[in-house]
């Protein structure tokens, strides 16, 4: 299957129905539009090619089977990848799915302390990529999240960054077993056996300024006169 759609002329392919590739997914141009009741899943043994800031699948995607795998996956304009790679202890039959999404995760403020890798000063509260094991449960695999954009991430230091879990009721810091510190780049944690949220932290709040909210502002009109 090959996607390519001008996105001048067709921004997207919004899929009506569920879809299943047993082949190749080739994302050329043009953004697939996807969703729960509209999931896209490609089989065990099918792959894909391709992915750009033109072309992505915005909406969950499912991948079956075992093998090393990155979800071309983005929402509202942003490629942002995720990869599963070296997975364990299952079958072919496994599943897993994964959605970016361009918005805060919303416990991002809930921080595990006192932290073995470390206490979080700050999640970001840009972006977060949602990854579930949904089918055979997995021993582990490791995780990479991928940056296309260092500037538009808020990411300026190697050490300082970090992976962040949402357990279900607070983030915990998965630290970082590899980064590629580059633009783009990435970051990778090995070994990762519970799946949900997961976006990226800061140690401090000197490096990785990450994005912040404006809760209120006060301003005051100047009637002086010259």
């Amino acid at each position: 299957m090959i996607i390519n759609n001008s996105r001048i002329t067709a921004p997207q392919l919004t899929l009506d129905g569920k879809v299943t590739i047993n082949a190749t997914l080739t994302i050329t141009d043009g953004e697939v539009l996807s969703a729960s009741t509209n999931l896209l899943t490609l089989a065990a043994g099918a792959s894909v090619s391709g992915g750009s800031i033109s072309s992505f699948v915005d909406g969950p995607m499912k991948k079956i089977g075992n093998t090393d795998f990155e979800f071309p996956v983005g929402d509202n304009n942003f490629w942002q990848p995720v990869a599963i790679t070296k997975i364990t202890g299952v079958d072919a039959a496994t599943e897993f799915t994964a959605q970016y999404l361009e918005q805060k995760q919303s416990d991002n403020l809930n921080m595990k302390t006192p932290d073995p890798n470390g206490d979080m000063n700050n999640i970001i509260g840009l972006e977060y990529w949602d990854l579930s094991n949904t089918g055979t449960i997995v021993t582990s695999a490791d995780i990479s999240l991928f940056w296309k954009d260092q500037t538009r991430s808020d990411i300026d230091n190697a050490a300082d960054l970090q992976i962040a879990h949402y357990t279900g009721t607070e983030f915990e810091n998965l630290g970082q077993d590899a980064i590629s510190f580059a633009n783009p780049g990435s970051i990778t944690v090995t070994g990762v056996s519970s799946f949900s949220p997961f976006t990226f932290g800061s140690l401090s709040n000197t490096f990785n300024a990450l994005p912040i909210e404006l809760i209120s502002f006060t301003a005051l009109k100047n009637l002086t006169t010259i």
